[in-house]
């Protein structure tokens, strides 16, 4: 049964664009930036390839995985790096072929929490719980995070993207702001949360006045930050109210603690332990088991229902455990979100938009294993299609 009539194939905005559907890929960390010297943080030609070929399956926005704003802020040497020309230009002929297939890509930027100083070797912290091994960031540096940002999002407009998204989910710097169990500061950066979503509006006040007022600025953001005393779904709802008029798109997310509740999963011992050394086996289960949470569908919708309700005019983006057509109808048809975005399905499949509005699928093939994630060391790509030779 074709579904093209289907709403979640009619055209949205976010802010100054409109999207031909709404269907959103979620930033996702492919581990395939450049560690060469020369070329240290392009995109190498598997990443570009992958994707091209999402806008060439009908998927509305593609947000590639987290780009960092500094050599300082990444996780990951194989992370993407947006601070220089030669990086933004690598992407210009990949996103004019996304654009002639119809669709829009939005860069993720980010500055990864928990980066040392130069100088003392100290965590370099939004708040210092142990002065000995944490430094808390300064004006200065606060001063420096924001030209970094906009820097980034300058280098994306120019590299044909449609518009950026500030990563303040998970574990990255703007999210430790955004968090009242990590946020502790007594200057204008903490305390209320008007305060803590401060660096957030300086951010995107400083985009805006170097990309235009029309250039679309969105964040990813937790619904709820499961740890003591962190983001509630009350407080998530109270982060929107006070960016409303200078974010145009709020992707809602979850999870700053240990497990890895952005991700929950059914743990698939034969995809697990797939190019797994037997030896290792046992280590992987049962680290598996602690950083992970059960799966269970469209699991940040209580979130969005709470951000709604206090929001009514917020554009929503729900990322978490969309898998079923029918489901990602349902939650738009209601008006909880205005875009369903997803994740892992892409991996396991980069064709499931085309499939969904061809009426060949109703369903993501995604079996919520997570090796993909728990496995990162060996590539981000889905365990499961290999293991049962699935093309």
């Amino acid at each position: 049964m074709l579904r093209g009539n289907s709403v979640l194939f009619s055209p949205t905005r976010i802010g100054s664009i409109t999207l031909k559907n709404k269907f959103m890929r979620s930033a996702t960390y492919e581990g395939l930036g450049s560690t060469d010297e020369k070329s240290f943080g392009d995109p190498r030609q598997e990443l570009l390839n992958m994707m091209v070929e999402l806008s060439r399956n009908d998927v509305g926005l593609i947000v590639p995985g987290f780009s960092a704003v500094s050599r300082r802020g990444m996780f990951h040497n194989d992370m993407n790096l947006l601070n220089k020309v030669h990086q933004a230009e690598k992407w210009t002929s990949a996103i004019e072929e996304i654009h002639k297939n119809g669709s829009k890509l939005f860069f993720q930027l980010c500055f990864c929490s928990d980066q040392k100083d130069d100088t003392d070797g100290r965590i370099i912290s939004v708040s210092s719980f142990d002065p000995k091994s944490q430094r808390e960031l300064s004006q200065a540096d606060i001063d420096d995070l924001i030209t970094m940002y906009s820097h980034s999002a300058y280098l994306a407009k120019r590299a044909g993207a449609d518009g950026i998204q500030l990563h303040c989910a998970h574990k990255q710097i703007l999210s430790h702001f955004l968090s009242p169990s990590l946020n502790h500061r007594s200057d204008k950066y903490g305390g209320s949360t008007e305060n803590r979503v401060r660096i957030v509006k300086e951010i995107i006040n400083e985009i805006k006045s170097i990309n235009g007022k029309e250039f679309p600025v969105t964040i990813k953001m937790n619904g709820n930050d499961y740890i003591p005393d962190g983001v509630t779904p009350e407080i998530a709802a109270e982060h929107v109210h006070h960016l409303i008029n200078d974010v145009d798109m709020f992707e809602i997310s979850c999870s700053l603690g240990g497990k890895m509740n952005s991700a929950r999963n059914i743990i698939h011992e034969k995809s697990l332990f797939h190019k797994v050394p037997k030896n290792e086996q046992e280590g992987l289960l049962k680290a598996a088991k602690e950083l992970t949470s059960p799966f269970f569908e469209a699991f940040n919708l209580d979130s969005c229902k709470v951000i709604r309700e206090k929001n009514p005019n917020a554009t929503i983006s729900l990322v978490g455990g969309l898998r079923n057509f029918s489901k990602m109808e349902e939650v738009v048809n209601s008006g909880l979100c205005n875009i369903v975005s997803m994740s892992r399905p892409f991996l396991q499949d980069p064709a499931i938009v085309r499939k969904f509005k061809e009426g060949t699928k109703s369903k993501s093939g995604c079996i919520n294993c997570s090796s993909c994630l728990l496995k990162m060391k060996n590539g981000v790509y889905c365990h499961y299609n290999e293991v049962n030779k699935i093309k």
